[in-house]
């Protein structure tokens, strides 16, 4: 598989799609700002568009635009896969004959707005109802003859589908936390002028790797366990400066899974953790490694979330501290172990049965 990579400028690159892209195959890489336009999409089996500072209707401040929009239209009669992301879906909708111009400024993370088209989409569908994806953007697209609408929000259009190969998407899926974090520095200007609140954004990037209100489900990002680093003399004095010139070789991560009852809500909140080992004698590099769950990190973790929601802070530690096992009530019931019996109503045994899966 050849893949042509369409790059506008200097810091909107393949983030997330870069490993799956280059697994694939053969990726040719097209700088609209400094290279010389390929002739012809033929030689390619599918391309990529990513984000970009330009507005897509600028084609006498941007010369390559006129060249861009040529080879999408040849892309999309030849039917060719085709992926464009914020900039790059904005000047895929103006290659099949939609809008664009100046929308309501999104920079974030917000609820793409997944529509039923979108819930059924082979691309999108798997993201899941209520899905936030992060966007950056003031201008959006309007919708091509033809083109399937798949997600809208109180912002205007999220993405769209033309035929069964090309897809525009105003948000960034891309994205990584490294991702974020670089652009809110070379655009902190940008923020600022647009009154980003940028804590909540950092925290928001930094917290929430998954985040799935359909099914109650949220996962934290791996978290490096800090308290152990030594504190010695050397990261005494140099940490006070170079912070992060340290890491620790402990790695957690938390899902929290709500679950609906008759009465309300139950909360179930799993600790996984990773540790860093050395693969070989020689001591020369390291993997990580799966670590036992820690009670008591999920334990504090559940605390937390109770003085968060307004408990105060003595009352959801004994809370917490009070809280008593249930006797066991699984077994197996068949002499090859394959069938598990529970003694408990379908409705605890899934939401137990879920919170064992999660650890």
């Amino acid at each position: 598989m050849r893949t042509l990579q369409i790059q506008h400028d200097q810091t909107n690159l393949l983030g997330a799609f870069h490993d799956v892209l280059h697994g694939a195959g053969e990726v040719d890489l097209w700088r609209t700002f400094e290279d010389p336009a390929p002739e012809s999409l033929a030689p390619y089996d599918a391309v990529v568009l990513m984000g970009g500072v330009a507005m897509p209707d600028e084609d006498d401040r941007y010369p390559w635009i006129p060249q861009e929009l040529r080879l999408l239209r040849e892309g999309l009669e030849r039917e060719l896969p085709m992926l464009g992301v914020c900039f790059g879906g904005q000047i895929l909708a103006r290659a099949a004959g939609g809008g664009v111009g100046p929308s309501t400024t999104e920079q974030g993370w917000f609820d793409i707005g997944l529509l039923p088209d979108g819930e059924a989409d082979p691309l999108l569908g798997p993201l899941g109802k209520g899905y936030r994806g992060f966007e950056w953007h003031h201008y959006n697209f309007e919708m091509p003859p033809d083109a399937v609408l798949l997600a809208r929000n109180a912002a205007g259009n999220q993405a769209f589908r033309i035929g069964s190969a090309a897809w525009g998407l105003q948000f960034h899926m891309e994205v990584d936390r490294k991702t974020v974090e670089w652009w809110m520095d070379v655009g902190e200007w940008n923020l600022d002028e647009h009154d980003v609140d940028k804590a909540a954004m950092r925290a928001d990037t930094e917290a929430l790797v998954e985040d799935n209100a359909e099914i109650g489900l949220m996962e934290t990002n791996w978290a490096e366990n800090r308290a152990k680093i030594p504190m010695d003399f050397i990261r005494g004095t140099i940490g006070r400066i170079f912070d992060n010139a340290f890491s620790s070789s402990e790695r957690d991560r938390y899902r929290t899974r709500v679950e609906r009852t008759a009465t309300g809500s139950e909360v179930y909140i799993s600790h996984r953790g990773v540790v860093e080992v050395y693969d070989s004698i020689q001591r020369v590099s390291t993997v990580w490694q799966a670590r036992p769950t820690d009670p008591e990190l999920e334990a504090e973790f559940l605390t937390r979330l109770m003085v968060r929601l307004g408990a105060k802070d003595d009352i959801a530690r004994a809370t917490v501290a009070n809280a008593s096992a249930p006797p066991p009530k699984a077994r197996s019931t068949a002499a090859t172990g394959s069938t598990m019996e529970i003694d408990q109503a379908f409705d605890r045994a899934w939401r137990q049965v879920g919170l064992a899966l999660d650890r």
